[in-house]
């Protein structure tokens, strides 16, 4: 049965699932849960997913929007690393091509990068073969006047030529939305605003969620089979609900920040060395350029991780010890976001840059399965991981065997946008997409279509301003909110403002 991804048959929805025993029950709306949904459909299942923020309100919208190709893993010697992930890109390509593109990246090759002509040109020939490149993406070994030629703000010093290789780019927070969608279609059941307060057991096995609606204000218990967290940060804390005490992460805090194009006017993407070299992306995005990330243990508030002075200073330093005649300040730096990675912890964790970006499945005596670390370009693996073991369980428990994994041939396409009526205020184009987010995409706060369907709040924060006012208020009449409501998410939009434009110390 194909069903609505939309809050307005929310209420409807969440009748239906109270009654229901689901095979799965995920906890988590970001890739990964989004992931999770996708395959557990696609084998025959009945699962739902419950997110307590936004789909993709956490680290899931706040990456840095590669779809990686795996190179950093041929310098560590992991082929079959780069192999998988290799595979993964073209996965993700042919089954979504409208939210994946090819971004040309250069990286500049200079003494102490740890890179030379000849290791970047064997390297490259590794990855070449083990990634199955075709002709159109293999990559070049520039020389140094052919870089400065592509790139004529480097900062020419000791510069020994560069890199010239694809990457694949995507819109992070839509990704996960459309995955979750695409398994709401196939008939799973997804809900945003839905906070797991405990969990449900019979006979010292989980068996379902107790859930606070936060949109509504209600309590609910849905029960299922199986559970499985996939929380990125919060991994911990329902660790801690099933009674496991003992760490599993290692919480990092990624910075990426954000300038008009003009100042820094590129085309291809640069990846290059920090003073302390760690490496950071500088991303061209229409009419703006981004940078990041950073990478710092972090120990604070996971829903607002915030930004610091010290954050958005250390990737300028970077940007303009690499680049000559830009001398970027705090005063151009029109945005910023941060995001916690969910790192697998280490006997002897201390550099948060060696720390591995593999992903681990954890199983508790009660049954509870979690999923940590992994990266953006691999959830679809760290699905299928997943659910290979929710099937040897069902096996087991049931005697039923359910279909493997078919996630690679699913393909997902765009929804046509419709005309709709105008809202006062707003363009025809911004009412279009208001009202498609309202029927089709399952917002409801302003903040769910200024931050995660639009983007504007990382990347055109003007057109933020200029419309947030009129689409709370139009929310607002659909959703019926007194004056006081739609005050509370006036000021709510005018904080999350603050605090991707103004640092923190």
């Amino acid at each position: 049965m194909k069903k609505t991804f939309s809050v307005l048959q929310r209420e409807q929805q969440l009748t239906e699932a109270k009654s229901t025993v689901f095979d799965l029950i995920i906890i988590g709306g970001g890739i990964t849960g989004a992931g999770i949904l996708l395959d557990a459909q696609s084998r025959g299942l009945n699962a739902c997913l419950v997110e307590m923020q936004d789909f993709a309100a956490g680290t899931s919208s706040k990456s840095t929007k590669l779809i990686h190709g795996g190179l950093r893993y041929v310098k560590q010697g992991d082929f079959k690393l780069v192999k998988e992930v290799a595979r993964e890109r073209k996965v993700l390509r042919k089954n979504m091509p409208h939210l994946i593109s090819t971004q040309q990246v250069i990286v500049p090759i200079r003494p102490g990068s740890g890179l030379t002509r000849i290791t970047a040109k064997v390297g490259m020939k590794i990855y070449d073969w083990l990634a199955g490149v075709g002709p159109d993406e293999k990559h070049k070994i520039l020389s140094a006047k052919e870089t400065l030629s592509m790139l004529p703000s480097l900062n020419p010093k000791k510069l020994k030529g560069a890199v010239l290789y694809p990457e694949y780019k995507t819109n992070d927070a839509r990704l996960v939305l459309e995955v979750i969608r695409k398994g709401v279609e196939m008939g799973g059941t997804a809900f945003s605003y839905m906070k797991v307060n405990k969990l449900l057991y019979e006979n010292g096995k989980i068996g379902g969620v107790q859930v606070e609606d936060l949109i509504q204000g209600e309590t609910a218990r849905l029960t299922s089979k199986y559970v499985v967290s996939a929380t990125g940060p919060w991994v911990d804390e329902v660790a801690n609900m099933d009674g496991e005490l003992k760490k599993k992460l290692f919480l990092t805090k990624g910075v990426h920040i954000v300038v008009p194009k003009e100042l820094f006017p590129i085309e291809e993407a640069v990846y290059f060395s920090a003073p302390d070299k760690r490496m950071i992306f500088a991303i061209p995005k229409r009419k703006k350029t981004y940078f990041g990330t950073t990478d710092t243990p972090f120990h604070e508030d996971l829903i607002h991780p915030g930004t610091t002075t010290e954050d958005v200073e250390y990737i300028l330093k970077a940007v303009n010890e690499n680049f000559q005649g830009l001398k970027l300040g705090m005063e151009d730096v029109e945005s910023f976001w941060s995001g916690v990675r969910p790192l697998i912890m280490g006997k002897n964790t201390k550099n948060p840059s060696e720390i591995s970006r593999k992903d681990e499945l954890f199983e508790s005596p009660s049954g509870l399965i979690s999923i940590a670390g992994g990266k953006l370009t691999g959830f679809r693996v760290m699905a299928e991981k997943v659910m290979d073991v929710v099937a040897e369980r069902i096996k087991k428990d049931h005697e039923r065997v359910i279909n493997g994994c078919s996630t690679t041939t699913i393909k997902i396409a765009p929804k046509e946008i419709a005309e709709y009526p105008p809202i006062e205020g707003l363009t025809q184009e911004v009412t279009n997409k208001l009202h498609h987010a309202l029927h089709h995409e399952m917002i409801y706060h302003p903040l769910d279509f200024l931050a995660r369907r639009s983007g504007w709040i990382f990347v055109n924060v003007a057109k933020l301003k200029q419309y947030y006012v009129p689409i709370t208020s139009f929310l607002a009449s659909q959703f019926h909110w007194s004056k006081e409501q739609e005050q509370k998410y006036l000021k709510e939009v005018e904080e999350a403002l603050e605090q991707a434009t103004v640092p923190q110390g």
